[in-house]
């Protein structure tokens, strides 16, 4: 699932930690319903239109592949402008850094 009420992006900004990793700033909040959940975010520091698109298609892509890991998290993901330049392995192996810094601030147990 995804995040897209602005209610939701505020609750996790006011009420989350924040980690940052080179490609991206990790927003977690705990949730209730114990699944995890996805907002995106791409400025235009990032680049144009198009290069906004592939930032957030590579971090969906990424939390796709790493959900079970997650728990119940409610994650916003602000993406960065060396994120499309990155290759697949420092994407992941980042987005595994800060996942594991937001779960162990937020003091999620492991699901898996």
């Amino acid at each position: 699932m995804r995040l897209r009420k602005g209610g939701d992006f505020k609750r996790a900004f006011d009420q989350g930690v924040k980690v940052v990793t080179p490609f991206f700033v990790l927003v977690g909040r705990a949730n209730e319903g114990g699944s995890s959940r996805l907002g995106v975010i791409a400025s235009k520091k990032v680049g144009k239109a198009v290069t906004r698109n592939v930032a957030k298609r590579l971090i969906r892509e990424v939390f796709r592949l790493n959900r079970p890991l997650v728990g119940s998290v409610d994650v916003v993901i602000i993406a960065r402008r060396r994120l499309v330049t990155s290759s697949s392995e420092e994407r992941v192996s980042s987005f595994l850094f800060g996942i594991s810094q937001v779960r162990r601030r937020l003091g999620v147990k492991n699901s898996c």
